[in-house]
């Protein structure tokens, strides 16, 4: 074996990387392309060579030829095992050690912090030994194969001879702390092993010499990527590393008789560094198994034949080979034969089981491999693992007790047994459900007989499944050997016992409580500085958990970076489909949780794997995260590549997750690498969809964190992308960390420009108007999310007002702010690269803040306010203060709509609220509803004067209407008092008064509210004179929050509708302020005016309810009396107060009556229905009418209104002129017109029921019919009337009665409490020097209470229990 010189300055205490290690193999059976590789899945394998020849290429038949300094030496047995170094385990640096030059590091204590800072103590180191057959150990690492630093040389004799017999076999106890070798004569030596670590300091070539050999290897197999991995490195150079040192501490030498035969194996006790006497078990070529025990000092070695073996019939005694290997756990010894598999307990020497040799385990079976070698190996303490020939078995130890004696009973139980489609050369456990076998496999000939060569062997390394025996993974080492026989090549052996399989998972162990034991002193010794759960199993680091599991138990082959093949993602939005899964950055929690739970095993170690050949050392290893990162990039699959990155970030050597990142956001918005102009260019033709865009964005501050310069960077490429800079600002951070000012506001500009640019000159949106909607929401609420927190909840608490108020959900703008002002206060990179990603605030979360101390500076603006209000205001230089606009607005801006838009006036508004320059906010809202209102005044003109009909009634209840967007602007005005600009009519403009704008931009509904609201009394009106004509004076006498009704009429006085409507809402929903004054007789002298213009108004827009009979179409009979039109409502209101003439409105009703029937030449003056139920009640209630104006009310009722029943009501409550009244009704019926009309009979029975309604004469009525007139149902009505009659009178009696009752019961209740004590509320009352009263709550002294002190009674209501009285009977 030609073996290049190993450097032993290599950093033994890290796994190097693959750029550092000779690369074999990439995969299976792909066919590997020298320009690209695409492999359809990621190899679970890689291979490195790590010791021995130049790996040859694959052509057969080439030959290898080493490279290396030293002689050819061969490897005839190996041994792995598992160190631990404590961090007392310090050596300091040496001034010179085996020719290299040390470095003054400095005190002890800064190496020692080095160190512990180091990989060394994060993980375990393996260690292999080589037994070569010039009689010498070397101690390799099982990651680089590099020499360990010894002081001595291991050799069995102690001393190198020119002839020394080679080392047959080689074993570690469970700590690697003692190792026992044999030589093929006898001889044994049994080493106490030290590890330490040192400081050296040196020049690295041996990186270089492994970089220079995996070129070579990397040319052979054709792959890009590992000759550019293995070409990197710097030249050689000064370092300090820690290295790994082994010394003995002490050796013990024995040999066996010559008379036995040649020894064949050896296994050391597991638990030789607990146990007193030390115990090792060797086989010999006879089949005799010796067990030898040493003592102390003087005790001589004891050494017990527990078996002896002797071929079966079946096997030709020249080719027995007698003991062939041992496997020792615990207190389990098992050995293999030619006869079978023995199980041993060493400690009372007592057989527990024979197990026949397999059927396909006969060396005649395979013709082209010399020997076959079985495999040992107790992958638990009650489980062997077996591997023999094409067989792959395992073995259960159960523990029983006799029913009868209890004693204790053990059995064994085959709980898996395969054929393999190799021989097997090693066995060794990879998890609970795989198994790891290197084999070989037979080629065959392309010769006719199909027997295969000598030599032609495949070495193969399979991963079975335990359940089905399946073979799940293979690989095929492309290693050359020789077409030579064994005994003719003494370089390479063809024999299954030349390849050994060495496995960090098929290590000695000691009873599992023993192990858990030494664990714990290990950790206890370390000063606190190591983690359980990382050395050991997660599990030991846990509170009174004491319970031991095997290395494989913890680790899963799933978990090895598996990924998902061929799976596809289809996107909803654009109907296209994924190649990747981008989206897994912002998976909800419970769905990787639920993955974590299907690999509840993944947090253990992946095993470190050796397979040793007589001329190689492989060091094989699973996928890392860097194999799985390379071979998702290589298949374009970023997210892939990101997602394993996050999930393993401490395990990432190759790779950066700064550039995966910027891979997977590239990826996800379709962004090639940069060119010469430094700009993104999109892939292909394909539209950027909204949920890529999403996906990007959300993912930022958890990709991004507190990096700011990278935050610039993409925000800076996002600028260049049309529509995504809208998606960015819930995404932004805005606390941890701060981004520049500069940023906020170049994104706000961008916003805007991208705004402004939607718009064309007519005012319509070029993409549609949802879509430029939707960019002014987001524009407008990045203002108030980036500007001063208190600026937010201003916002918050008027869009939160205008929600409780009309209780209406919870609107959007509120919901959104409030996840603004909540992520101002708690937004934080803490979910800096960790999975699942942050989620963002929801309207679920409730607004917490933090304490006052803890958000200093928090109400900063991010961005600088005026910068980007001098970039608004020339938009809007209707708004503009003097020195926001530079130049002014542009002739060629003067008819573009962008100028003074609704945008522009939006920005300016929230920019005032930002500079607590509340008036000038509304007066910024105001224009939008003057220059943008969604209803021009005529429409809403005509709207208020169909909602004054509709509510003519006082105190009718109000709809709630349409919730208006800009709603919040009226609880804006009533919490900073801005009402008095409401009646300042040139506030906004010349053009149109203020309320006129708030009408137009809240709507008429909520505006009327409002002004009902805060509607006040007139009174303080009338002090305007005092002021010299200046209404100034009179404003500041009025209160901030109201606004007096004369004073909103005048500004709406240029409107006539909306004054009709403004003054009906008032008489319909504040009648004491308009029709009822509790305080005073006489009205003031402003309500007054104010009910002469409302009388003109309801004449005005009378409309249909001009005329009484169309006003009453449709009324029934029984609701004609207490129906009013809204004239006749208000003249019933307003004419009592005295504030309206009687005989004015009488005139007045009288010219529209005439102008009415003198426009109908049919029709006279008294028969016109026009105001003819207004004009009856003016005269009625007017004055007392004489029989003329009698006579004319009821001709406005029977032909005027048309209406038999006023006409009734009015002769019954007539008492002056009844009989004349009652006349003319009898005549009106029977009068030959009115019979033609109507119908022989049916008028009089008309008359007839409605003097039964109201209580008339019925018997005058009847003696009055005309003989021979036919009255339909006249006996049914008569007998009807009568029933209702003595109805009345029955309950016009009980009512009597009860009320009578009751008061004889509550004038006894009166009288009994006025018999019991009374109890009196004292007032102390002290009188002063003036005479005053002053009250007084001390207690008085005796001698002074007699002075002036009174004591009042309590005043008792006795008419209080009154609770109903006595009804007048009609």
């Amino acid at each position: 074996m030609t073996e290049d010189k190993p450097s032993q300055g290599k950093d033994d205490s890290l796994p190097p990387d693959d750029d550092a290690s000779t690369s074999i193999s990439t995969g299976m059976n792909e066919t590997l392309d020298s320009d690209s590789i695409i492999f359809n899945r990621m190899p679970l394998l890689n291979y490195f060579g790590i010791g021995g020849s130049s790996i040859p290429v694959v052509d057969p038949g080439a030959k290898i030829h080493g490279s290396g300094s030293q002689k050819d030496k061969i490897c005839s047995c190996s041994a792995m095992a598992q160190v631990m170094v404590g961090t007392s385990e310090l050596v300091p640096p040496s001034s010179e050690s085996n020719g290299r030059t040390s470095s003054n590091l400095g005190t002890g204590d800064s190496d020692h912090r080095h160190l512990l800072n180091s990989d060394l103590w994060r993980h375990p180191y393996h260690v292999i030994a080589l037994g070569l057959e010039d009689g010498s150990i070397e101690f390799r690492s099982a990651y680089s194969g590099a020499l360990l630093i010894s002081e001595e040389r291991f050799n069995i004799l102690g001393v190198q001879t020119e002839v020394q017999s080679p080392v047959v076999d080689i074993a570690f106890d469970s700590t690697g702390t003692a190792l026992v070798a044999i030589d093929l004569d006898g001889n044994v030596a049994m080493w106490e092993l030290k590890y330490s670590v040192s400081f050296q300091q040196q020049e690295t070539q041996h990186s270089q010499l492994l970089r220079s050999s995996a070129v070579a290897i990397s040319d052979t197999l054709g792959s890009q990527s590992n000759r550019e991995r293995s070409a990197k490195g710097s030249e050689g150079s000064l370092s300090s590393l820690p290295l790994l040192t082994v010394n003995s501490v002490a050796v013990s030498r024995s040999r066996y008789p010559n008379s036995w035969e040649k020894p064949t194996c050896i296994a050391i006790d597991p638990a030789n560094r607990r146990s007193r006497e030390k115990s090792f078990i060797t086989g010999f070529q006879d089949g005799r198994l010796v067990l030898t025990r040493r003592g102390g000092l003087f005790q001589r070695r004891n050494d017990t034949v527990v078996y002896h073996g002797t071929p079966d019939a079946s096997t030709n005694s020249t080719k027995y080979r007698g003991i062939e290997c041992i496997a020792w756990r615990g207190s389990f010894v098992a050995w293999a034969d030619a006869n079978g598999i023995k199980l041993l307990d060493v400690q009372s020497l007592t057989r527990i089981a024979h197990i026949d040799r397999p059927s396909g385990a006969r060396p005649a079976l395979y013709p082209s491999i010399s020997s076959l070698q079985p495999t040992l190996v107790f992958e638990r303490s009650h489980s062997l693992l077996i591997g023999w020939g094409d067989c792959l078995m395992a073995i259960e130890i159960e523990d029983s007790k006799e029913p009868g004696s209890g004693n204790k009973k053990r059995s064994v139980e085959c709980s898996m047994a395969w054929e393999l489609d190799c021989i097997s050369c090693g066995v060794a456990p990879l998890d609970n459900e795989h198994v790891l076998v290197l084999g070989l496999v037979p080629l065959e000939d392309d010769t006719e007989t199909g027997v295969s060569e000598v030599g032609g062997n495949d070495i193969e390394v399979q991963i079975l499944s335990r359940a089905d025996g399946a073979v799940i993974y293979c690989d095929s080492l492309p290693v050359q050997r020789s077409n030579l026989s064994s005994e003719a090549a003494g370089h390479v052996s063809e024999s299954g016992a030349s390849l050994k399989l060495l496995s960090s998972f098929a290590l000695p162990k000691m009873e599992d409580s023993i192990e858990v034991e030494e664990q714990k002193r290990f950790i206890s010794n370390a000063m606190g500085e190591l983690d359980a759960s990382v050395l050991f199993s997660p599990a030991l680091g846990e509170a009174g958990n004491h319970v031991f599991r095997d290395a494989h138990l913890q680790w899963n082959l799933k978990s090895a970076y598996d990924e998902e093949a061929n799976i596809t993602y289809f996107d909803e939005e654009t109907g296209s489909v994924d190649s990747d899964d981008y989206g897994f950055i912002l998976q909800p929690e419970a769905d990787l949780l639920g993955r974590e739970r299907e690999n509840e095993t993944a947090a253990g170690t992946p095993p470190v794997m050796v397979i040793v050949t007589p001329s190689y050392i492989i060091r094989s290893q699973t996928s890392t995260v860097d194999d799985a990162i390379a071979h998702a990039l290589s298949r374009n699959m970023s997210a892939l590549a990101l997602k394993h990155a996050l999930h393993h970030k401490q395990e990432l050597r190759r790779y950066r997750t700064v550039d995966l990142v910027d891979n997977f956001l590239q990826a996800v918005l379709r962004l090639n690498s940069r060119g010469e102009t430094d700009a993104p260019v999109p892939i292909g033709s394909r539209p950027l969809s909204l949920r890529r865009m999403q996906i990007a964005l959300r993912s930022m501050p958890n990709l991004l964190g507190d990096r700011t310069s990278r935050w610039e960077k993409w925000i800076e490429e996002l600028d260049a992308m049309p529509g995504v800079i809208f998606l960015l600002r819930e995404n932004l951070p805005v606390r941890d960390p701060v981004l520049p000012p500069l940023v906020y506001e170049n994104v706000l500009i961008q916003m805007f420009q991208e705004v402004v640019e939607m718009l064309q000159d007519d005012g319509e949106s070029v993409k549609g108007p949802l879509l430029y909607e939707e960019a002014v929401d987001h524009f407008l609420d990045s203002l108030l999310s980036w500007g001063p927190t208190s600026a937010l909840q201003e916002y918050i608490r008027l869009y939160s007002s205008s929600q409780k108020q009309h209780g209406n959900r919870k609107r959007r703008e509120c919901q959104t702010l409030e996840i603004a002002l909540r992520r101002r206060h708690v937004q934080s990179s803490k979910g800096y690269l960790s999975l699942p990603s942050t989620i963002l605030e929801t309207e679920a979360d409730t607004t917490t803040f933090e304490p006052e101390s803890a958000m200093e500076g928090a109400n900063k603006s991010l961005y600088p306010i005026a910068n980007v209000l001098k970039r608004i205001a020339k938009y809007a230089p209707k708004l503009a203060k003097f020195g926001e606009l530079e130049n002014g607005p542009q002739e060629s801006e003067a008819n573009d709509r962008r100028t003074n838009s609704l945008l522009a006036f939006e920005a300016m508004g929230r920019f005032r609220v930002m500079q607590q320059s509340y008036d000038e906010a509304l007066r910024c809202y105001l224009m939008i509803g003057f220059c943008h209102g969604d209803t021009s005044i005529d429409d809403i003109e005509g709207i208020a004067v169909g909602t004054a009909k509709e509510t003519n009634v006082i105190n009718s209840p109000r709809g709630k209407g349409l919730f208006s967007k800009y709603e919040f602007v009226l609880d804006l005005i009533e919490y900073h008092h801005l009402h008095r600009f409401l009646l300042d009519e040139k506030f906004i403009s010349d053009e149109s008064p203020p309320l006129f704008a708030l009408i137009q931009l809240v709507g008429l509904d909520r505006a009327g509210s409002f002004l009902m609201e805060h509607c006040v009394s007139p009174e303080l009106s009338s002090l305007e004179v005092e002021f010299e004509g200046s209404i100034s004076g009179a404003k500041d006498m009025v209160q901030k929050e109201t606004l007096p009704m004369d004073l909103v009429a005048r500004q709406l006085e240029r409107s006539p509708s909306l004054l009709y409507w403004y003054l009906s809402m008032v008489f319909t929903e504040k009648p004491e302020l308009y029709v009822r004054f509790p305080n005073n007789y006489i009205p003031p002298k402003t309500v007054t005016e104010l009910h002469r213009k409302h009388l003109d108004l309801h004449v005005e827009f009378a409309d249909s309810n001009r005329y009484s009979d169309r006003a009453l179409f449709g009324v029934e009979k029984y609701e004609v009396n207490t129906f009013a039109t809204p004239l006749l409502a208000f003249l019933k209101a307003a004419l009592p107060v005295g504030g309206l003439s009687a005989v004015e409105v009488r005139r007045l009703l009288e010219t529209h009556r005439s102008e009415a029937a003198g426009s109908d030449e049919s029709l006279s003056g008294q028969n016109s229905s026009c105001f003819a139920l207004e004009l009856a009640f003016v005269i009625e209630h007017s004055s007392v009418q004489s029989e003329t104006e009698a006579k004319g009310i009821l001709d406005l009722y029977l032909d005027g209104a048309n209406s038999l029943n006023l006409a009734v009501s009015y002769a019954q409550r007539q008492n002056d002129h009844s009989n004349l009244l009652w006349d003319k009704l009898i005549s009106y019926c029977l009068d030959d017109v009115s019979r033609r009309r109507e119908g022989e009979g049916v008028l009089f029975g008309a008359l007839l029921e409605a003097s039964a309604v109201y209580g008339a004469d019925l018997s005058r009525l009847v003696s009055r019919i005309p003989a021979g007139m036919v009255v339909e149902g006249l006996r049914p009505r008569l007998v009807s009337a009568v029933a209702d009659y003595r109805l009345k009178l029955d309950v016009h009696e009980a009512a009597l009665t009860v009320s009578e009752e009751e008061k004889i019961s509550l004038q006894r209740q009166v009288a009994h409490r006025s018999k019991r004590g009374v109890r009196y509320s004292p007032i102390w009352t002290m009188k002063d020097s003036n005479g005053a009263n002053t009250d007084s709550v001390a207690v008085l002294q005796k001698e002074d209470q007699s002075k002036g002190i009174e004591i009042a009674k309590t005043k008792l209501r006795r008419d209080r229990y009154r609770l109903s009285y006595s009804l007048p009977m009609r």
